[in-house]
């Protein structure tokens, strides 16, 4: 999945027309414009420098509380960033960046309902904005909301068709989430003919090939995506996980071992590994990693539901409730309809109505 905030990055280095003549102050704007060219150049010290002093000219100059949030948020120093995208709607409620800018600082630290609402605000302050209604078909895509993401993404697609390969994969990716396969094929075949070296609407092709039983189609988008990219823990975990389904264990934890040895700290990874020892009753191992993938991503619905299933098989009662209730919480427009029976039939056990 891939987002279009480096969309809204680029639009910081150019400069986006909308945002200038706020101020009446000339050292102000060219304390800016030198802080724009400092990010550019990837000085991010010296840009919040040059962004501080255009402040400290001009203390209700909206624009350089936005750029300042922007390069924060590159930073990752995400309170900073809050602060100065706040700061600069509150002087400019038009600011339609600083709303979107504000949204990817929720998305990224997991507050998808809030994103939501930000970039709501941001496409109400321009409509054709295409990256704002990307973002926020992903933030839906994170609270399981996949038909309102999809609905995003094609007006995303419509606004913006030749720049839209992240659109229409980020499209295809929530097809696959209710089952329209051929359709997210489709999808995925028409942002590879935009950015042919994009590794993930390959690998996400690949599984809905898998889907459909199209063994050959299926590996060799995976291969294709390893090939474009071989630093891609998604793809070696696809892949991994389609040769377990094979029957080819060997093959496929080579390539879940590859995919967390490429990137430790993707909880995609560890999580189909931990899937891949739930499914051989490897009960130690498969804690081990959907814990991990839990503390590197508290918000993934089906983690919660695999490791559910483990504290099952190990009598963990309370333990199995726990999870799979989260998992109902966390994804409740469409979760695993096995949570439900599996945690009915431990109420039932608890109530003495088990057989």
């Amino acid at each position: 999945m891939r987002t279009s905030f480096g969309l809204c990055l680029a639009a910081l280095l150019l400069g986006s027309s909308s945002l200038f003549g706020q101020t009446t102050n000339a050292d102000a704007e060219k304390a800016l414009s030198k802080g724009q060219d400092a990010f550019e150049d990837d000085k991010s010290n010296a840009a919040i420098r040059h962004f501080n002093k255009a402040i400290e000219l001009d203390p209700n100059y909206a624009d350089a509380y936005y750029y300042r949030g922007e390069v924060y948020s590159y930073l990752e120093k995400y309170p900073e960033a809050l602060a100065d995208f706040s700061k600069a709607v509150k002087l400019n409620p038009k600011l339609g960046e600083a709303f979107q800018g504000r949204g990817t600082v929720y998305f990224k630290t997991s507050k998808f309902a809030e994103a939501v609402e930000d970039f709501t605000r941001a496409i109400r302050v321009d409509r054709q904005n295409a990256s704002a209604h990307n973002d926020r078909g992903q933030a839906y895509f994170k609270l399981g909301k996949f038909n309102e993401a999809i609905t995003d993404y094609t007006r995303a697609i419509q606004l913006d068709p030749e720049e839209a390969s992240t659109y229409f994969y980020n499209r295809g990716e929530a097809l696959f989430n209710i089952k329209k396969f051929s359709e997210a094929i489709a999808d995925c075949t028409k942002s590879i003919e935009l950015d042919p070296e994009n590794p993930e609407p390959y690998y996400i092709r690949g599984i809905n090939y898998g889907q459909l039983n199209k063994t050959e189609e299926a590996l060799a988008d995976f291969n294709k995506a390893i090939e474009t990219d071989p630093d891609n823990a998604n793809a070696y975990a696809y892949r991994g996980a389609y040769y377990n389904e094979l029957g080819k264990p060997a093959e496929g934890m080579a390539d879940l071992d590859k995919a967390i040895e490429v990137q430790p700290k993707n909880p995609f990874a560890y999580f189909m590994r931990g899937r891949a020892f739930t499914l051989g009753k490897e009960h130690p191992k498969a804690l081990a990693d959907l814990n991990k993938s839990i503390e590197l991503d508290p918000n993934r619905p089906i983690t919660y539901f695999f490791r559910g299933l483990v504290y099952s098989d190990l009598n963990k009662n309370a333990e199995a409730i726990e999870d799979l209730t989260k998992h109902i919480n966390l994804n409740p427009d469409s979760p695993n309809p096995s949570a439900y029976r599996v945690r009915g039939a431990y109420y039932a056990q608890s109530q003495g109505l088990g057989s």
